[in-house]
């Protein structure tokens, strides 16, 4: 079936990259199939999350979603009998007790496509969809999203119209009352689709009000109530695989430049998504997903790296100009491929499941609201966290040699000092000051003749 991007399979890496246990995701059994993986999260707070998978090595699809509502402990249910006619497209959750699924036909034999409600938790799901909706030949729900348990969107492929037209558009639908009624968007509100252009499953974000959804054909769609459109390219003519916003302003979004050349690109937007801006290559950031981090300017990335070396996180502050990586590992188990963060502190994200004891993950780093970066013309440190208990972490990014780090109090006493003899292009490394009394410092990156200084606070 067309458009269902597969879950990137993440396999034993065997190339070189700087290894090491994982120290900011703690992993947790999803209850869903053993060599299988999450596909679409759903994350309310820190304990409560939804989530549906996928099985096998051929990305094949599951009828069962998983739940957690104490942070710790995921039951399993199953969203449809088997199977057999439909596949999921998105999961949208309210709470603990109200979710929603869109499913699609697997077969695209015409059978009506679906949005499915659950009030009590998973124990039943039933089809809200109106009459109408998602019918005929050419009907493909691309996701569904709602705001609480009564205002709601669902969006679909270009199938039929609302006046008339010759030409069909997407279908996009709105409810206030939970989907008890639903209102098609009029095609005058409604931007003309190209020649072949049709949604991505999940493909879209939300930011308040605004909604975003990218096309296949490399567009975006936007609307600030979801009522009226309007479109957008972005030069990924290869699709616009998935959508990050912080703020209704800036986002990211990542696919494909052509439809033969299946390497993911990232591009950013300052104005809500008018244009595009093709971002600095970093081979070694997770491409798999990316999230923003609520609370700051920031987004996180995750998954297996461009490079091929290695499974990733990172974050960026500056609409991904430039990246720090936090954890870049080929030994540990948390090969991530979807994230979603709550708040500086707080997030989850899904893995391939190998057993009871992973498939998901909860974040556990150093506060994401205290990473700073020291950036040169060439090089790059981020320390972090900062304020902390006089533990700090050193991500060092494109460091020449002979570069020297050296920490001071204010009084000018030198507290630490260490002379980097080799060029380094990623690596961390970790100060304990732990023994220094509490207040402020300076740290200075001194390189030949270009310096950077940076405040450093010890609780």
């Amino acid at each position: 079936m067309k458009k269902q991007l597969a879950t990137l399979l993440l396999g034993i890496i065997s190339l070189g990259a700087y290894s090491q246990a994982s120290t900011i995701w703690t992993p947790y059994g999803s209850g869903l199939n053993t060599n299988g993986g999450i596909r679409y999260l759903s994350v309310i707070d820190t304990n409560t999350v939804w989530a549906i998978g996928f099985y096998g090595t051929t990305n094949a699809a599951t009828n069962r979603f998983t739940r957690t509502i104490d942070g710790s402990t995921f039951t399993v249910g199953t969203f449809l009998p088997d199977t057999n006619t439909f596949s999921a497209s998105s999961i949208s959750a309210v709470d603990a007790n109200i979710a929603f699924i869109s499913v699609f036909d697997k077969a695209g034999s015409g059978t009506s496509g679906q949005i499915l409600q659950t009030t009590n938790g998973g124990g039943t799901w039933n089809n809200i969809a109106g009459s109408g909706m998602f019918t005929g030949t050419n009907n493909f729900p691309d996701f569904v999203h709602f705001w609480d348990a009564n205002n709601g969107i669902a969006v679909g492929d270009p199938n039929g119209n609302t006046t008339g037209y010759s030409i069909q558009k997407f279908e996009i639908w709105q409810t206030n009352n939970g989907g008890a009624n639903w209102g098609r968007v009029l095609d005058t509100l409604n931007p003309t689709p190209q020649a072949n252009e049709y949604g991505l499953s999940n493909s879209y974000a939300v930011y308040g009000q605004k909604v975003w959804f990218g096309t296949s054909t490399g567009r975006v769609y936007s609307s600030s109530d979801s009522g009226k459109w309007v479109v957008y390219p972005t030069g990924l003519y290869g699709g616009a695989n998935g959508l990050a916003f912080r703020d209704s302003l800036n986002g990211l979004v990542w696919g494909f430049l052509n439809s033969t050349t299946q390497t993911t690109t990232v591009l950013n937007t300052t104005n809500g998504g008018h244009t595009w801006n093709l971002i600095p290559a970093n081979i070694y950031i997770g491409k798999n997903s990316f999230c923003a981090i609520p609370g700051t300017n920031g987004f996180m990335s995750v998954g297996l790296n461009q490079a091929a070396s290695a499974y990733a996180t990172a974050v960026t502050y500056d609409n991904g100009a430039n990246w720090t990586i936090l954890e870049s590992n080929t030994s540990n188990t948390e090969k991530i491929s979807v994230v979603r963060m709550i708040d500086t502190l707080h997030g989850w994200a899904g893995t391939p499941t190998t057993g009871s004891t992973n498939g998901m993950n909860k974040y556990i780093g150093n506060n994401l609201a205290g990473i700073q970066q020291i950036r040169g013309n060439n090089n790059r440190v981020t320390v972090y966290p900062n304020p902390s208990n006089g533990y700090f972490t050193f991500s060092l990014t494109n460091i020449a040699s002979y570069t020297d780090i050296a920490i001071h109090d204010m009084l000018g006493n030198e507290v630490y000092k260490t002379t980097l003899k080799e060029n380094i292009a990623n690596q961390s490394m970790n100060i304990n000051l732990s023994d220094a009394q509490k207040g402020m410092y300076i740290l200075k990156i001194q390189s030949g003749a270009s310096a950077q200084v940076q405040k450093l606070i010890i609780q």
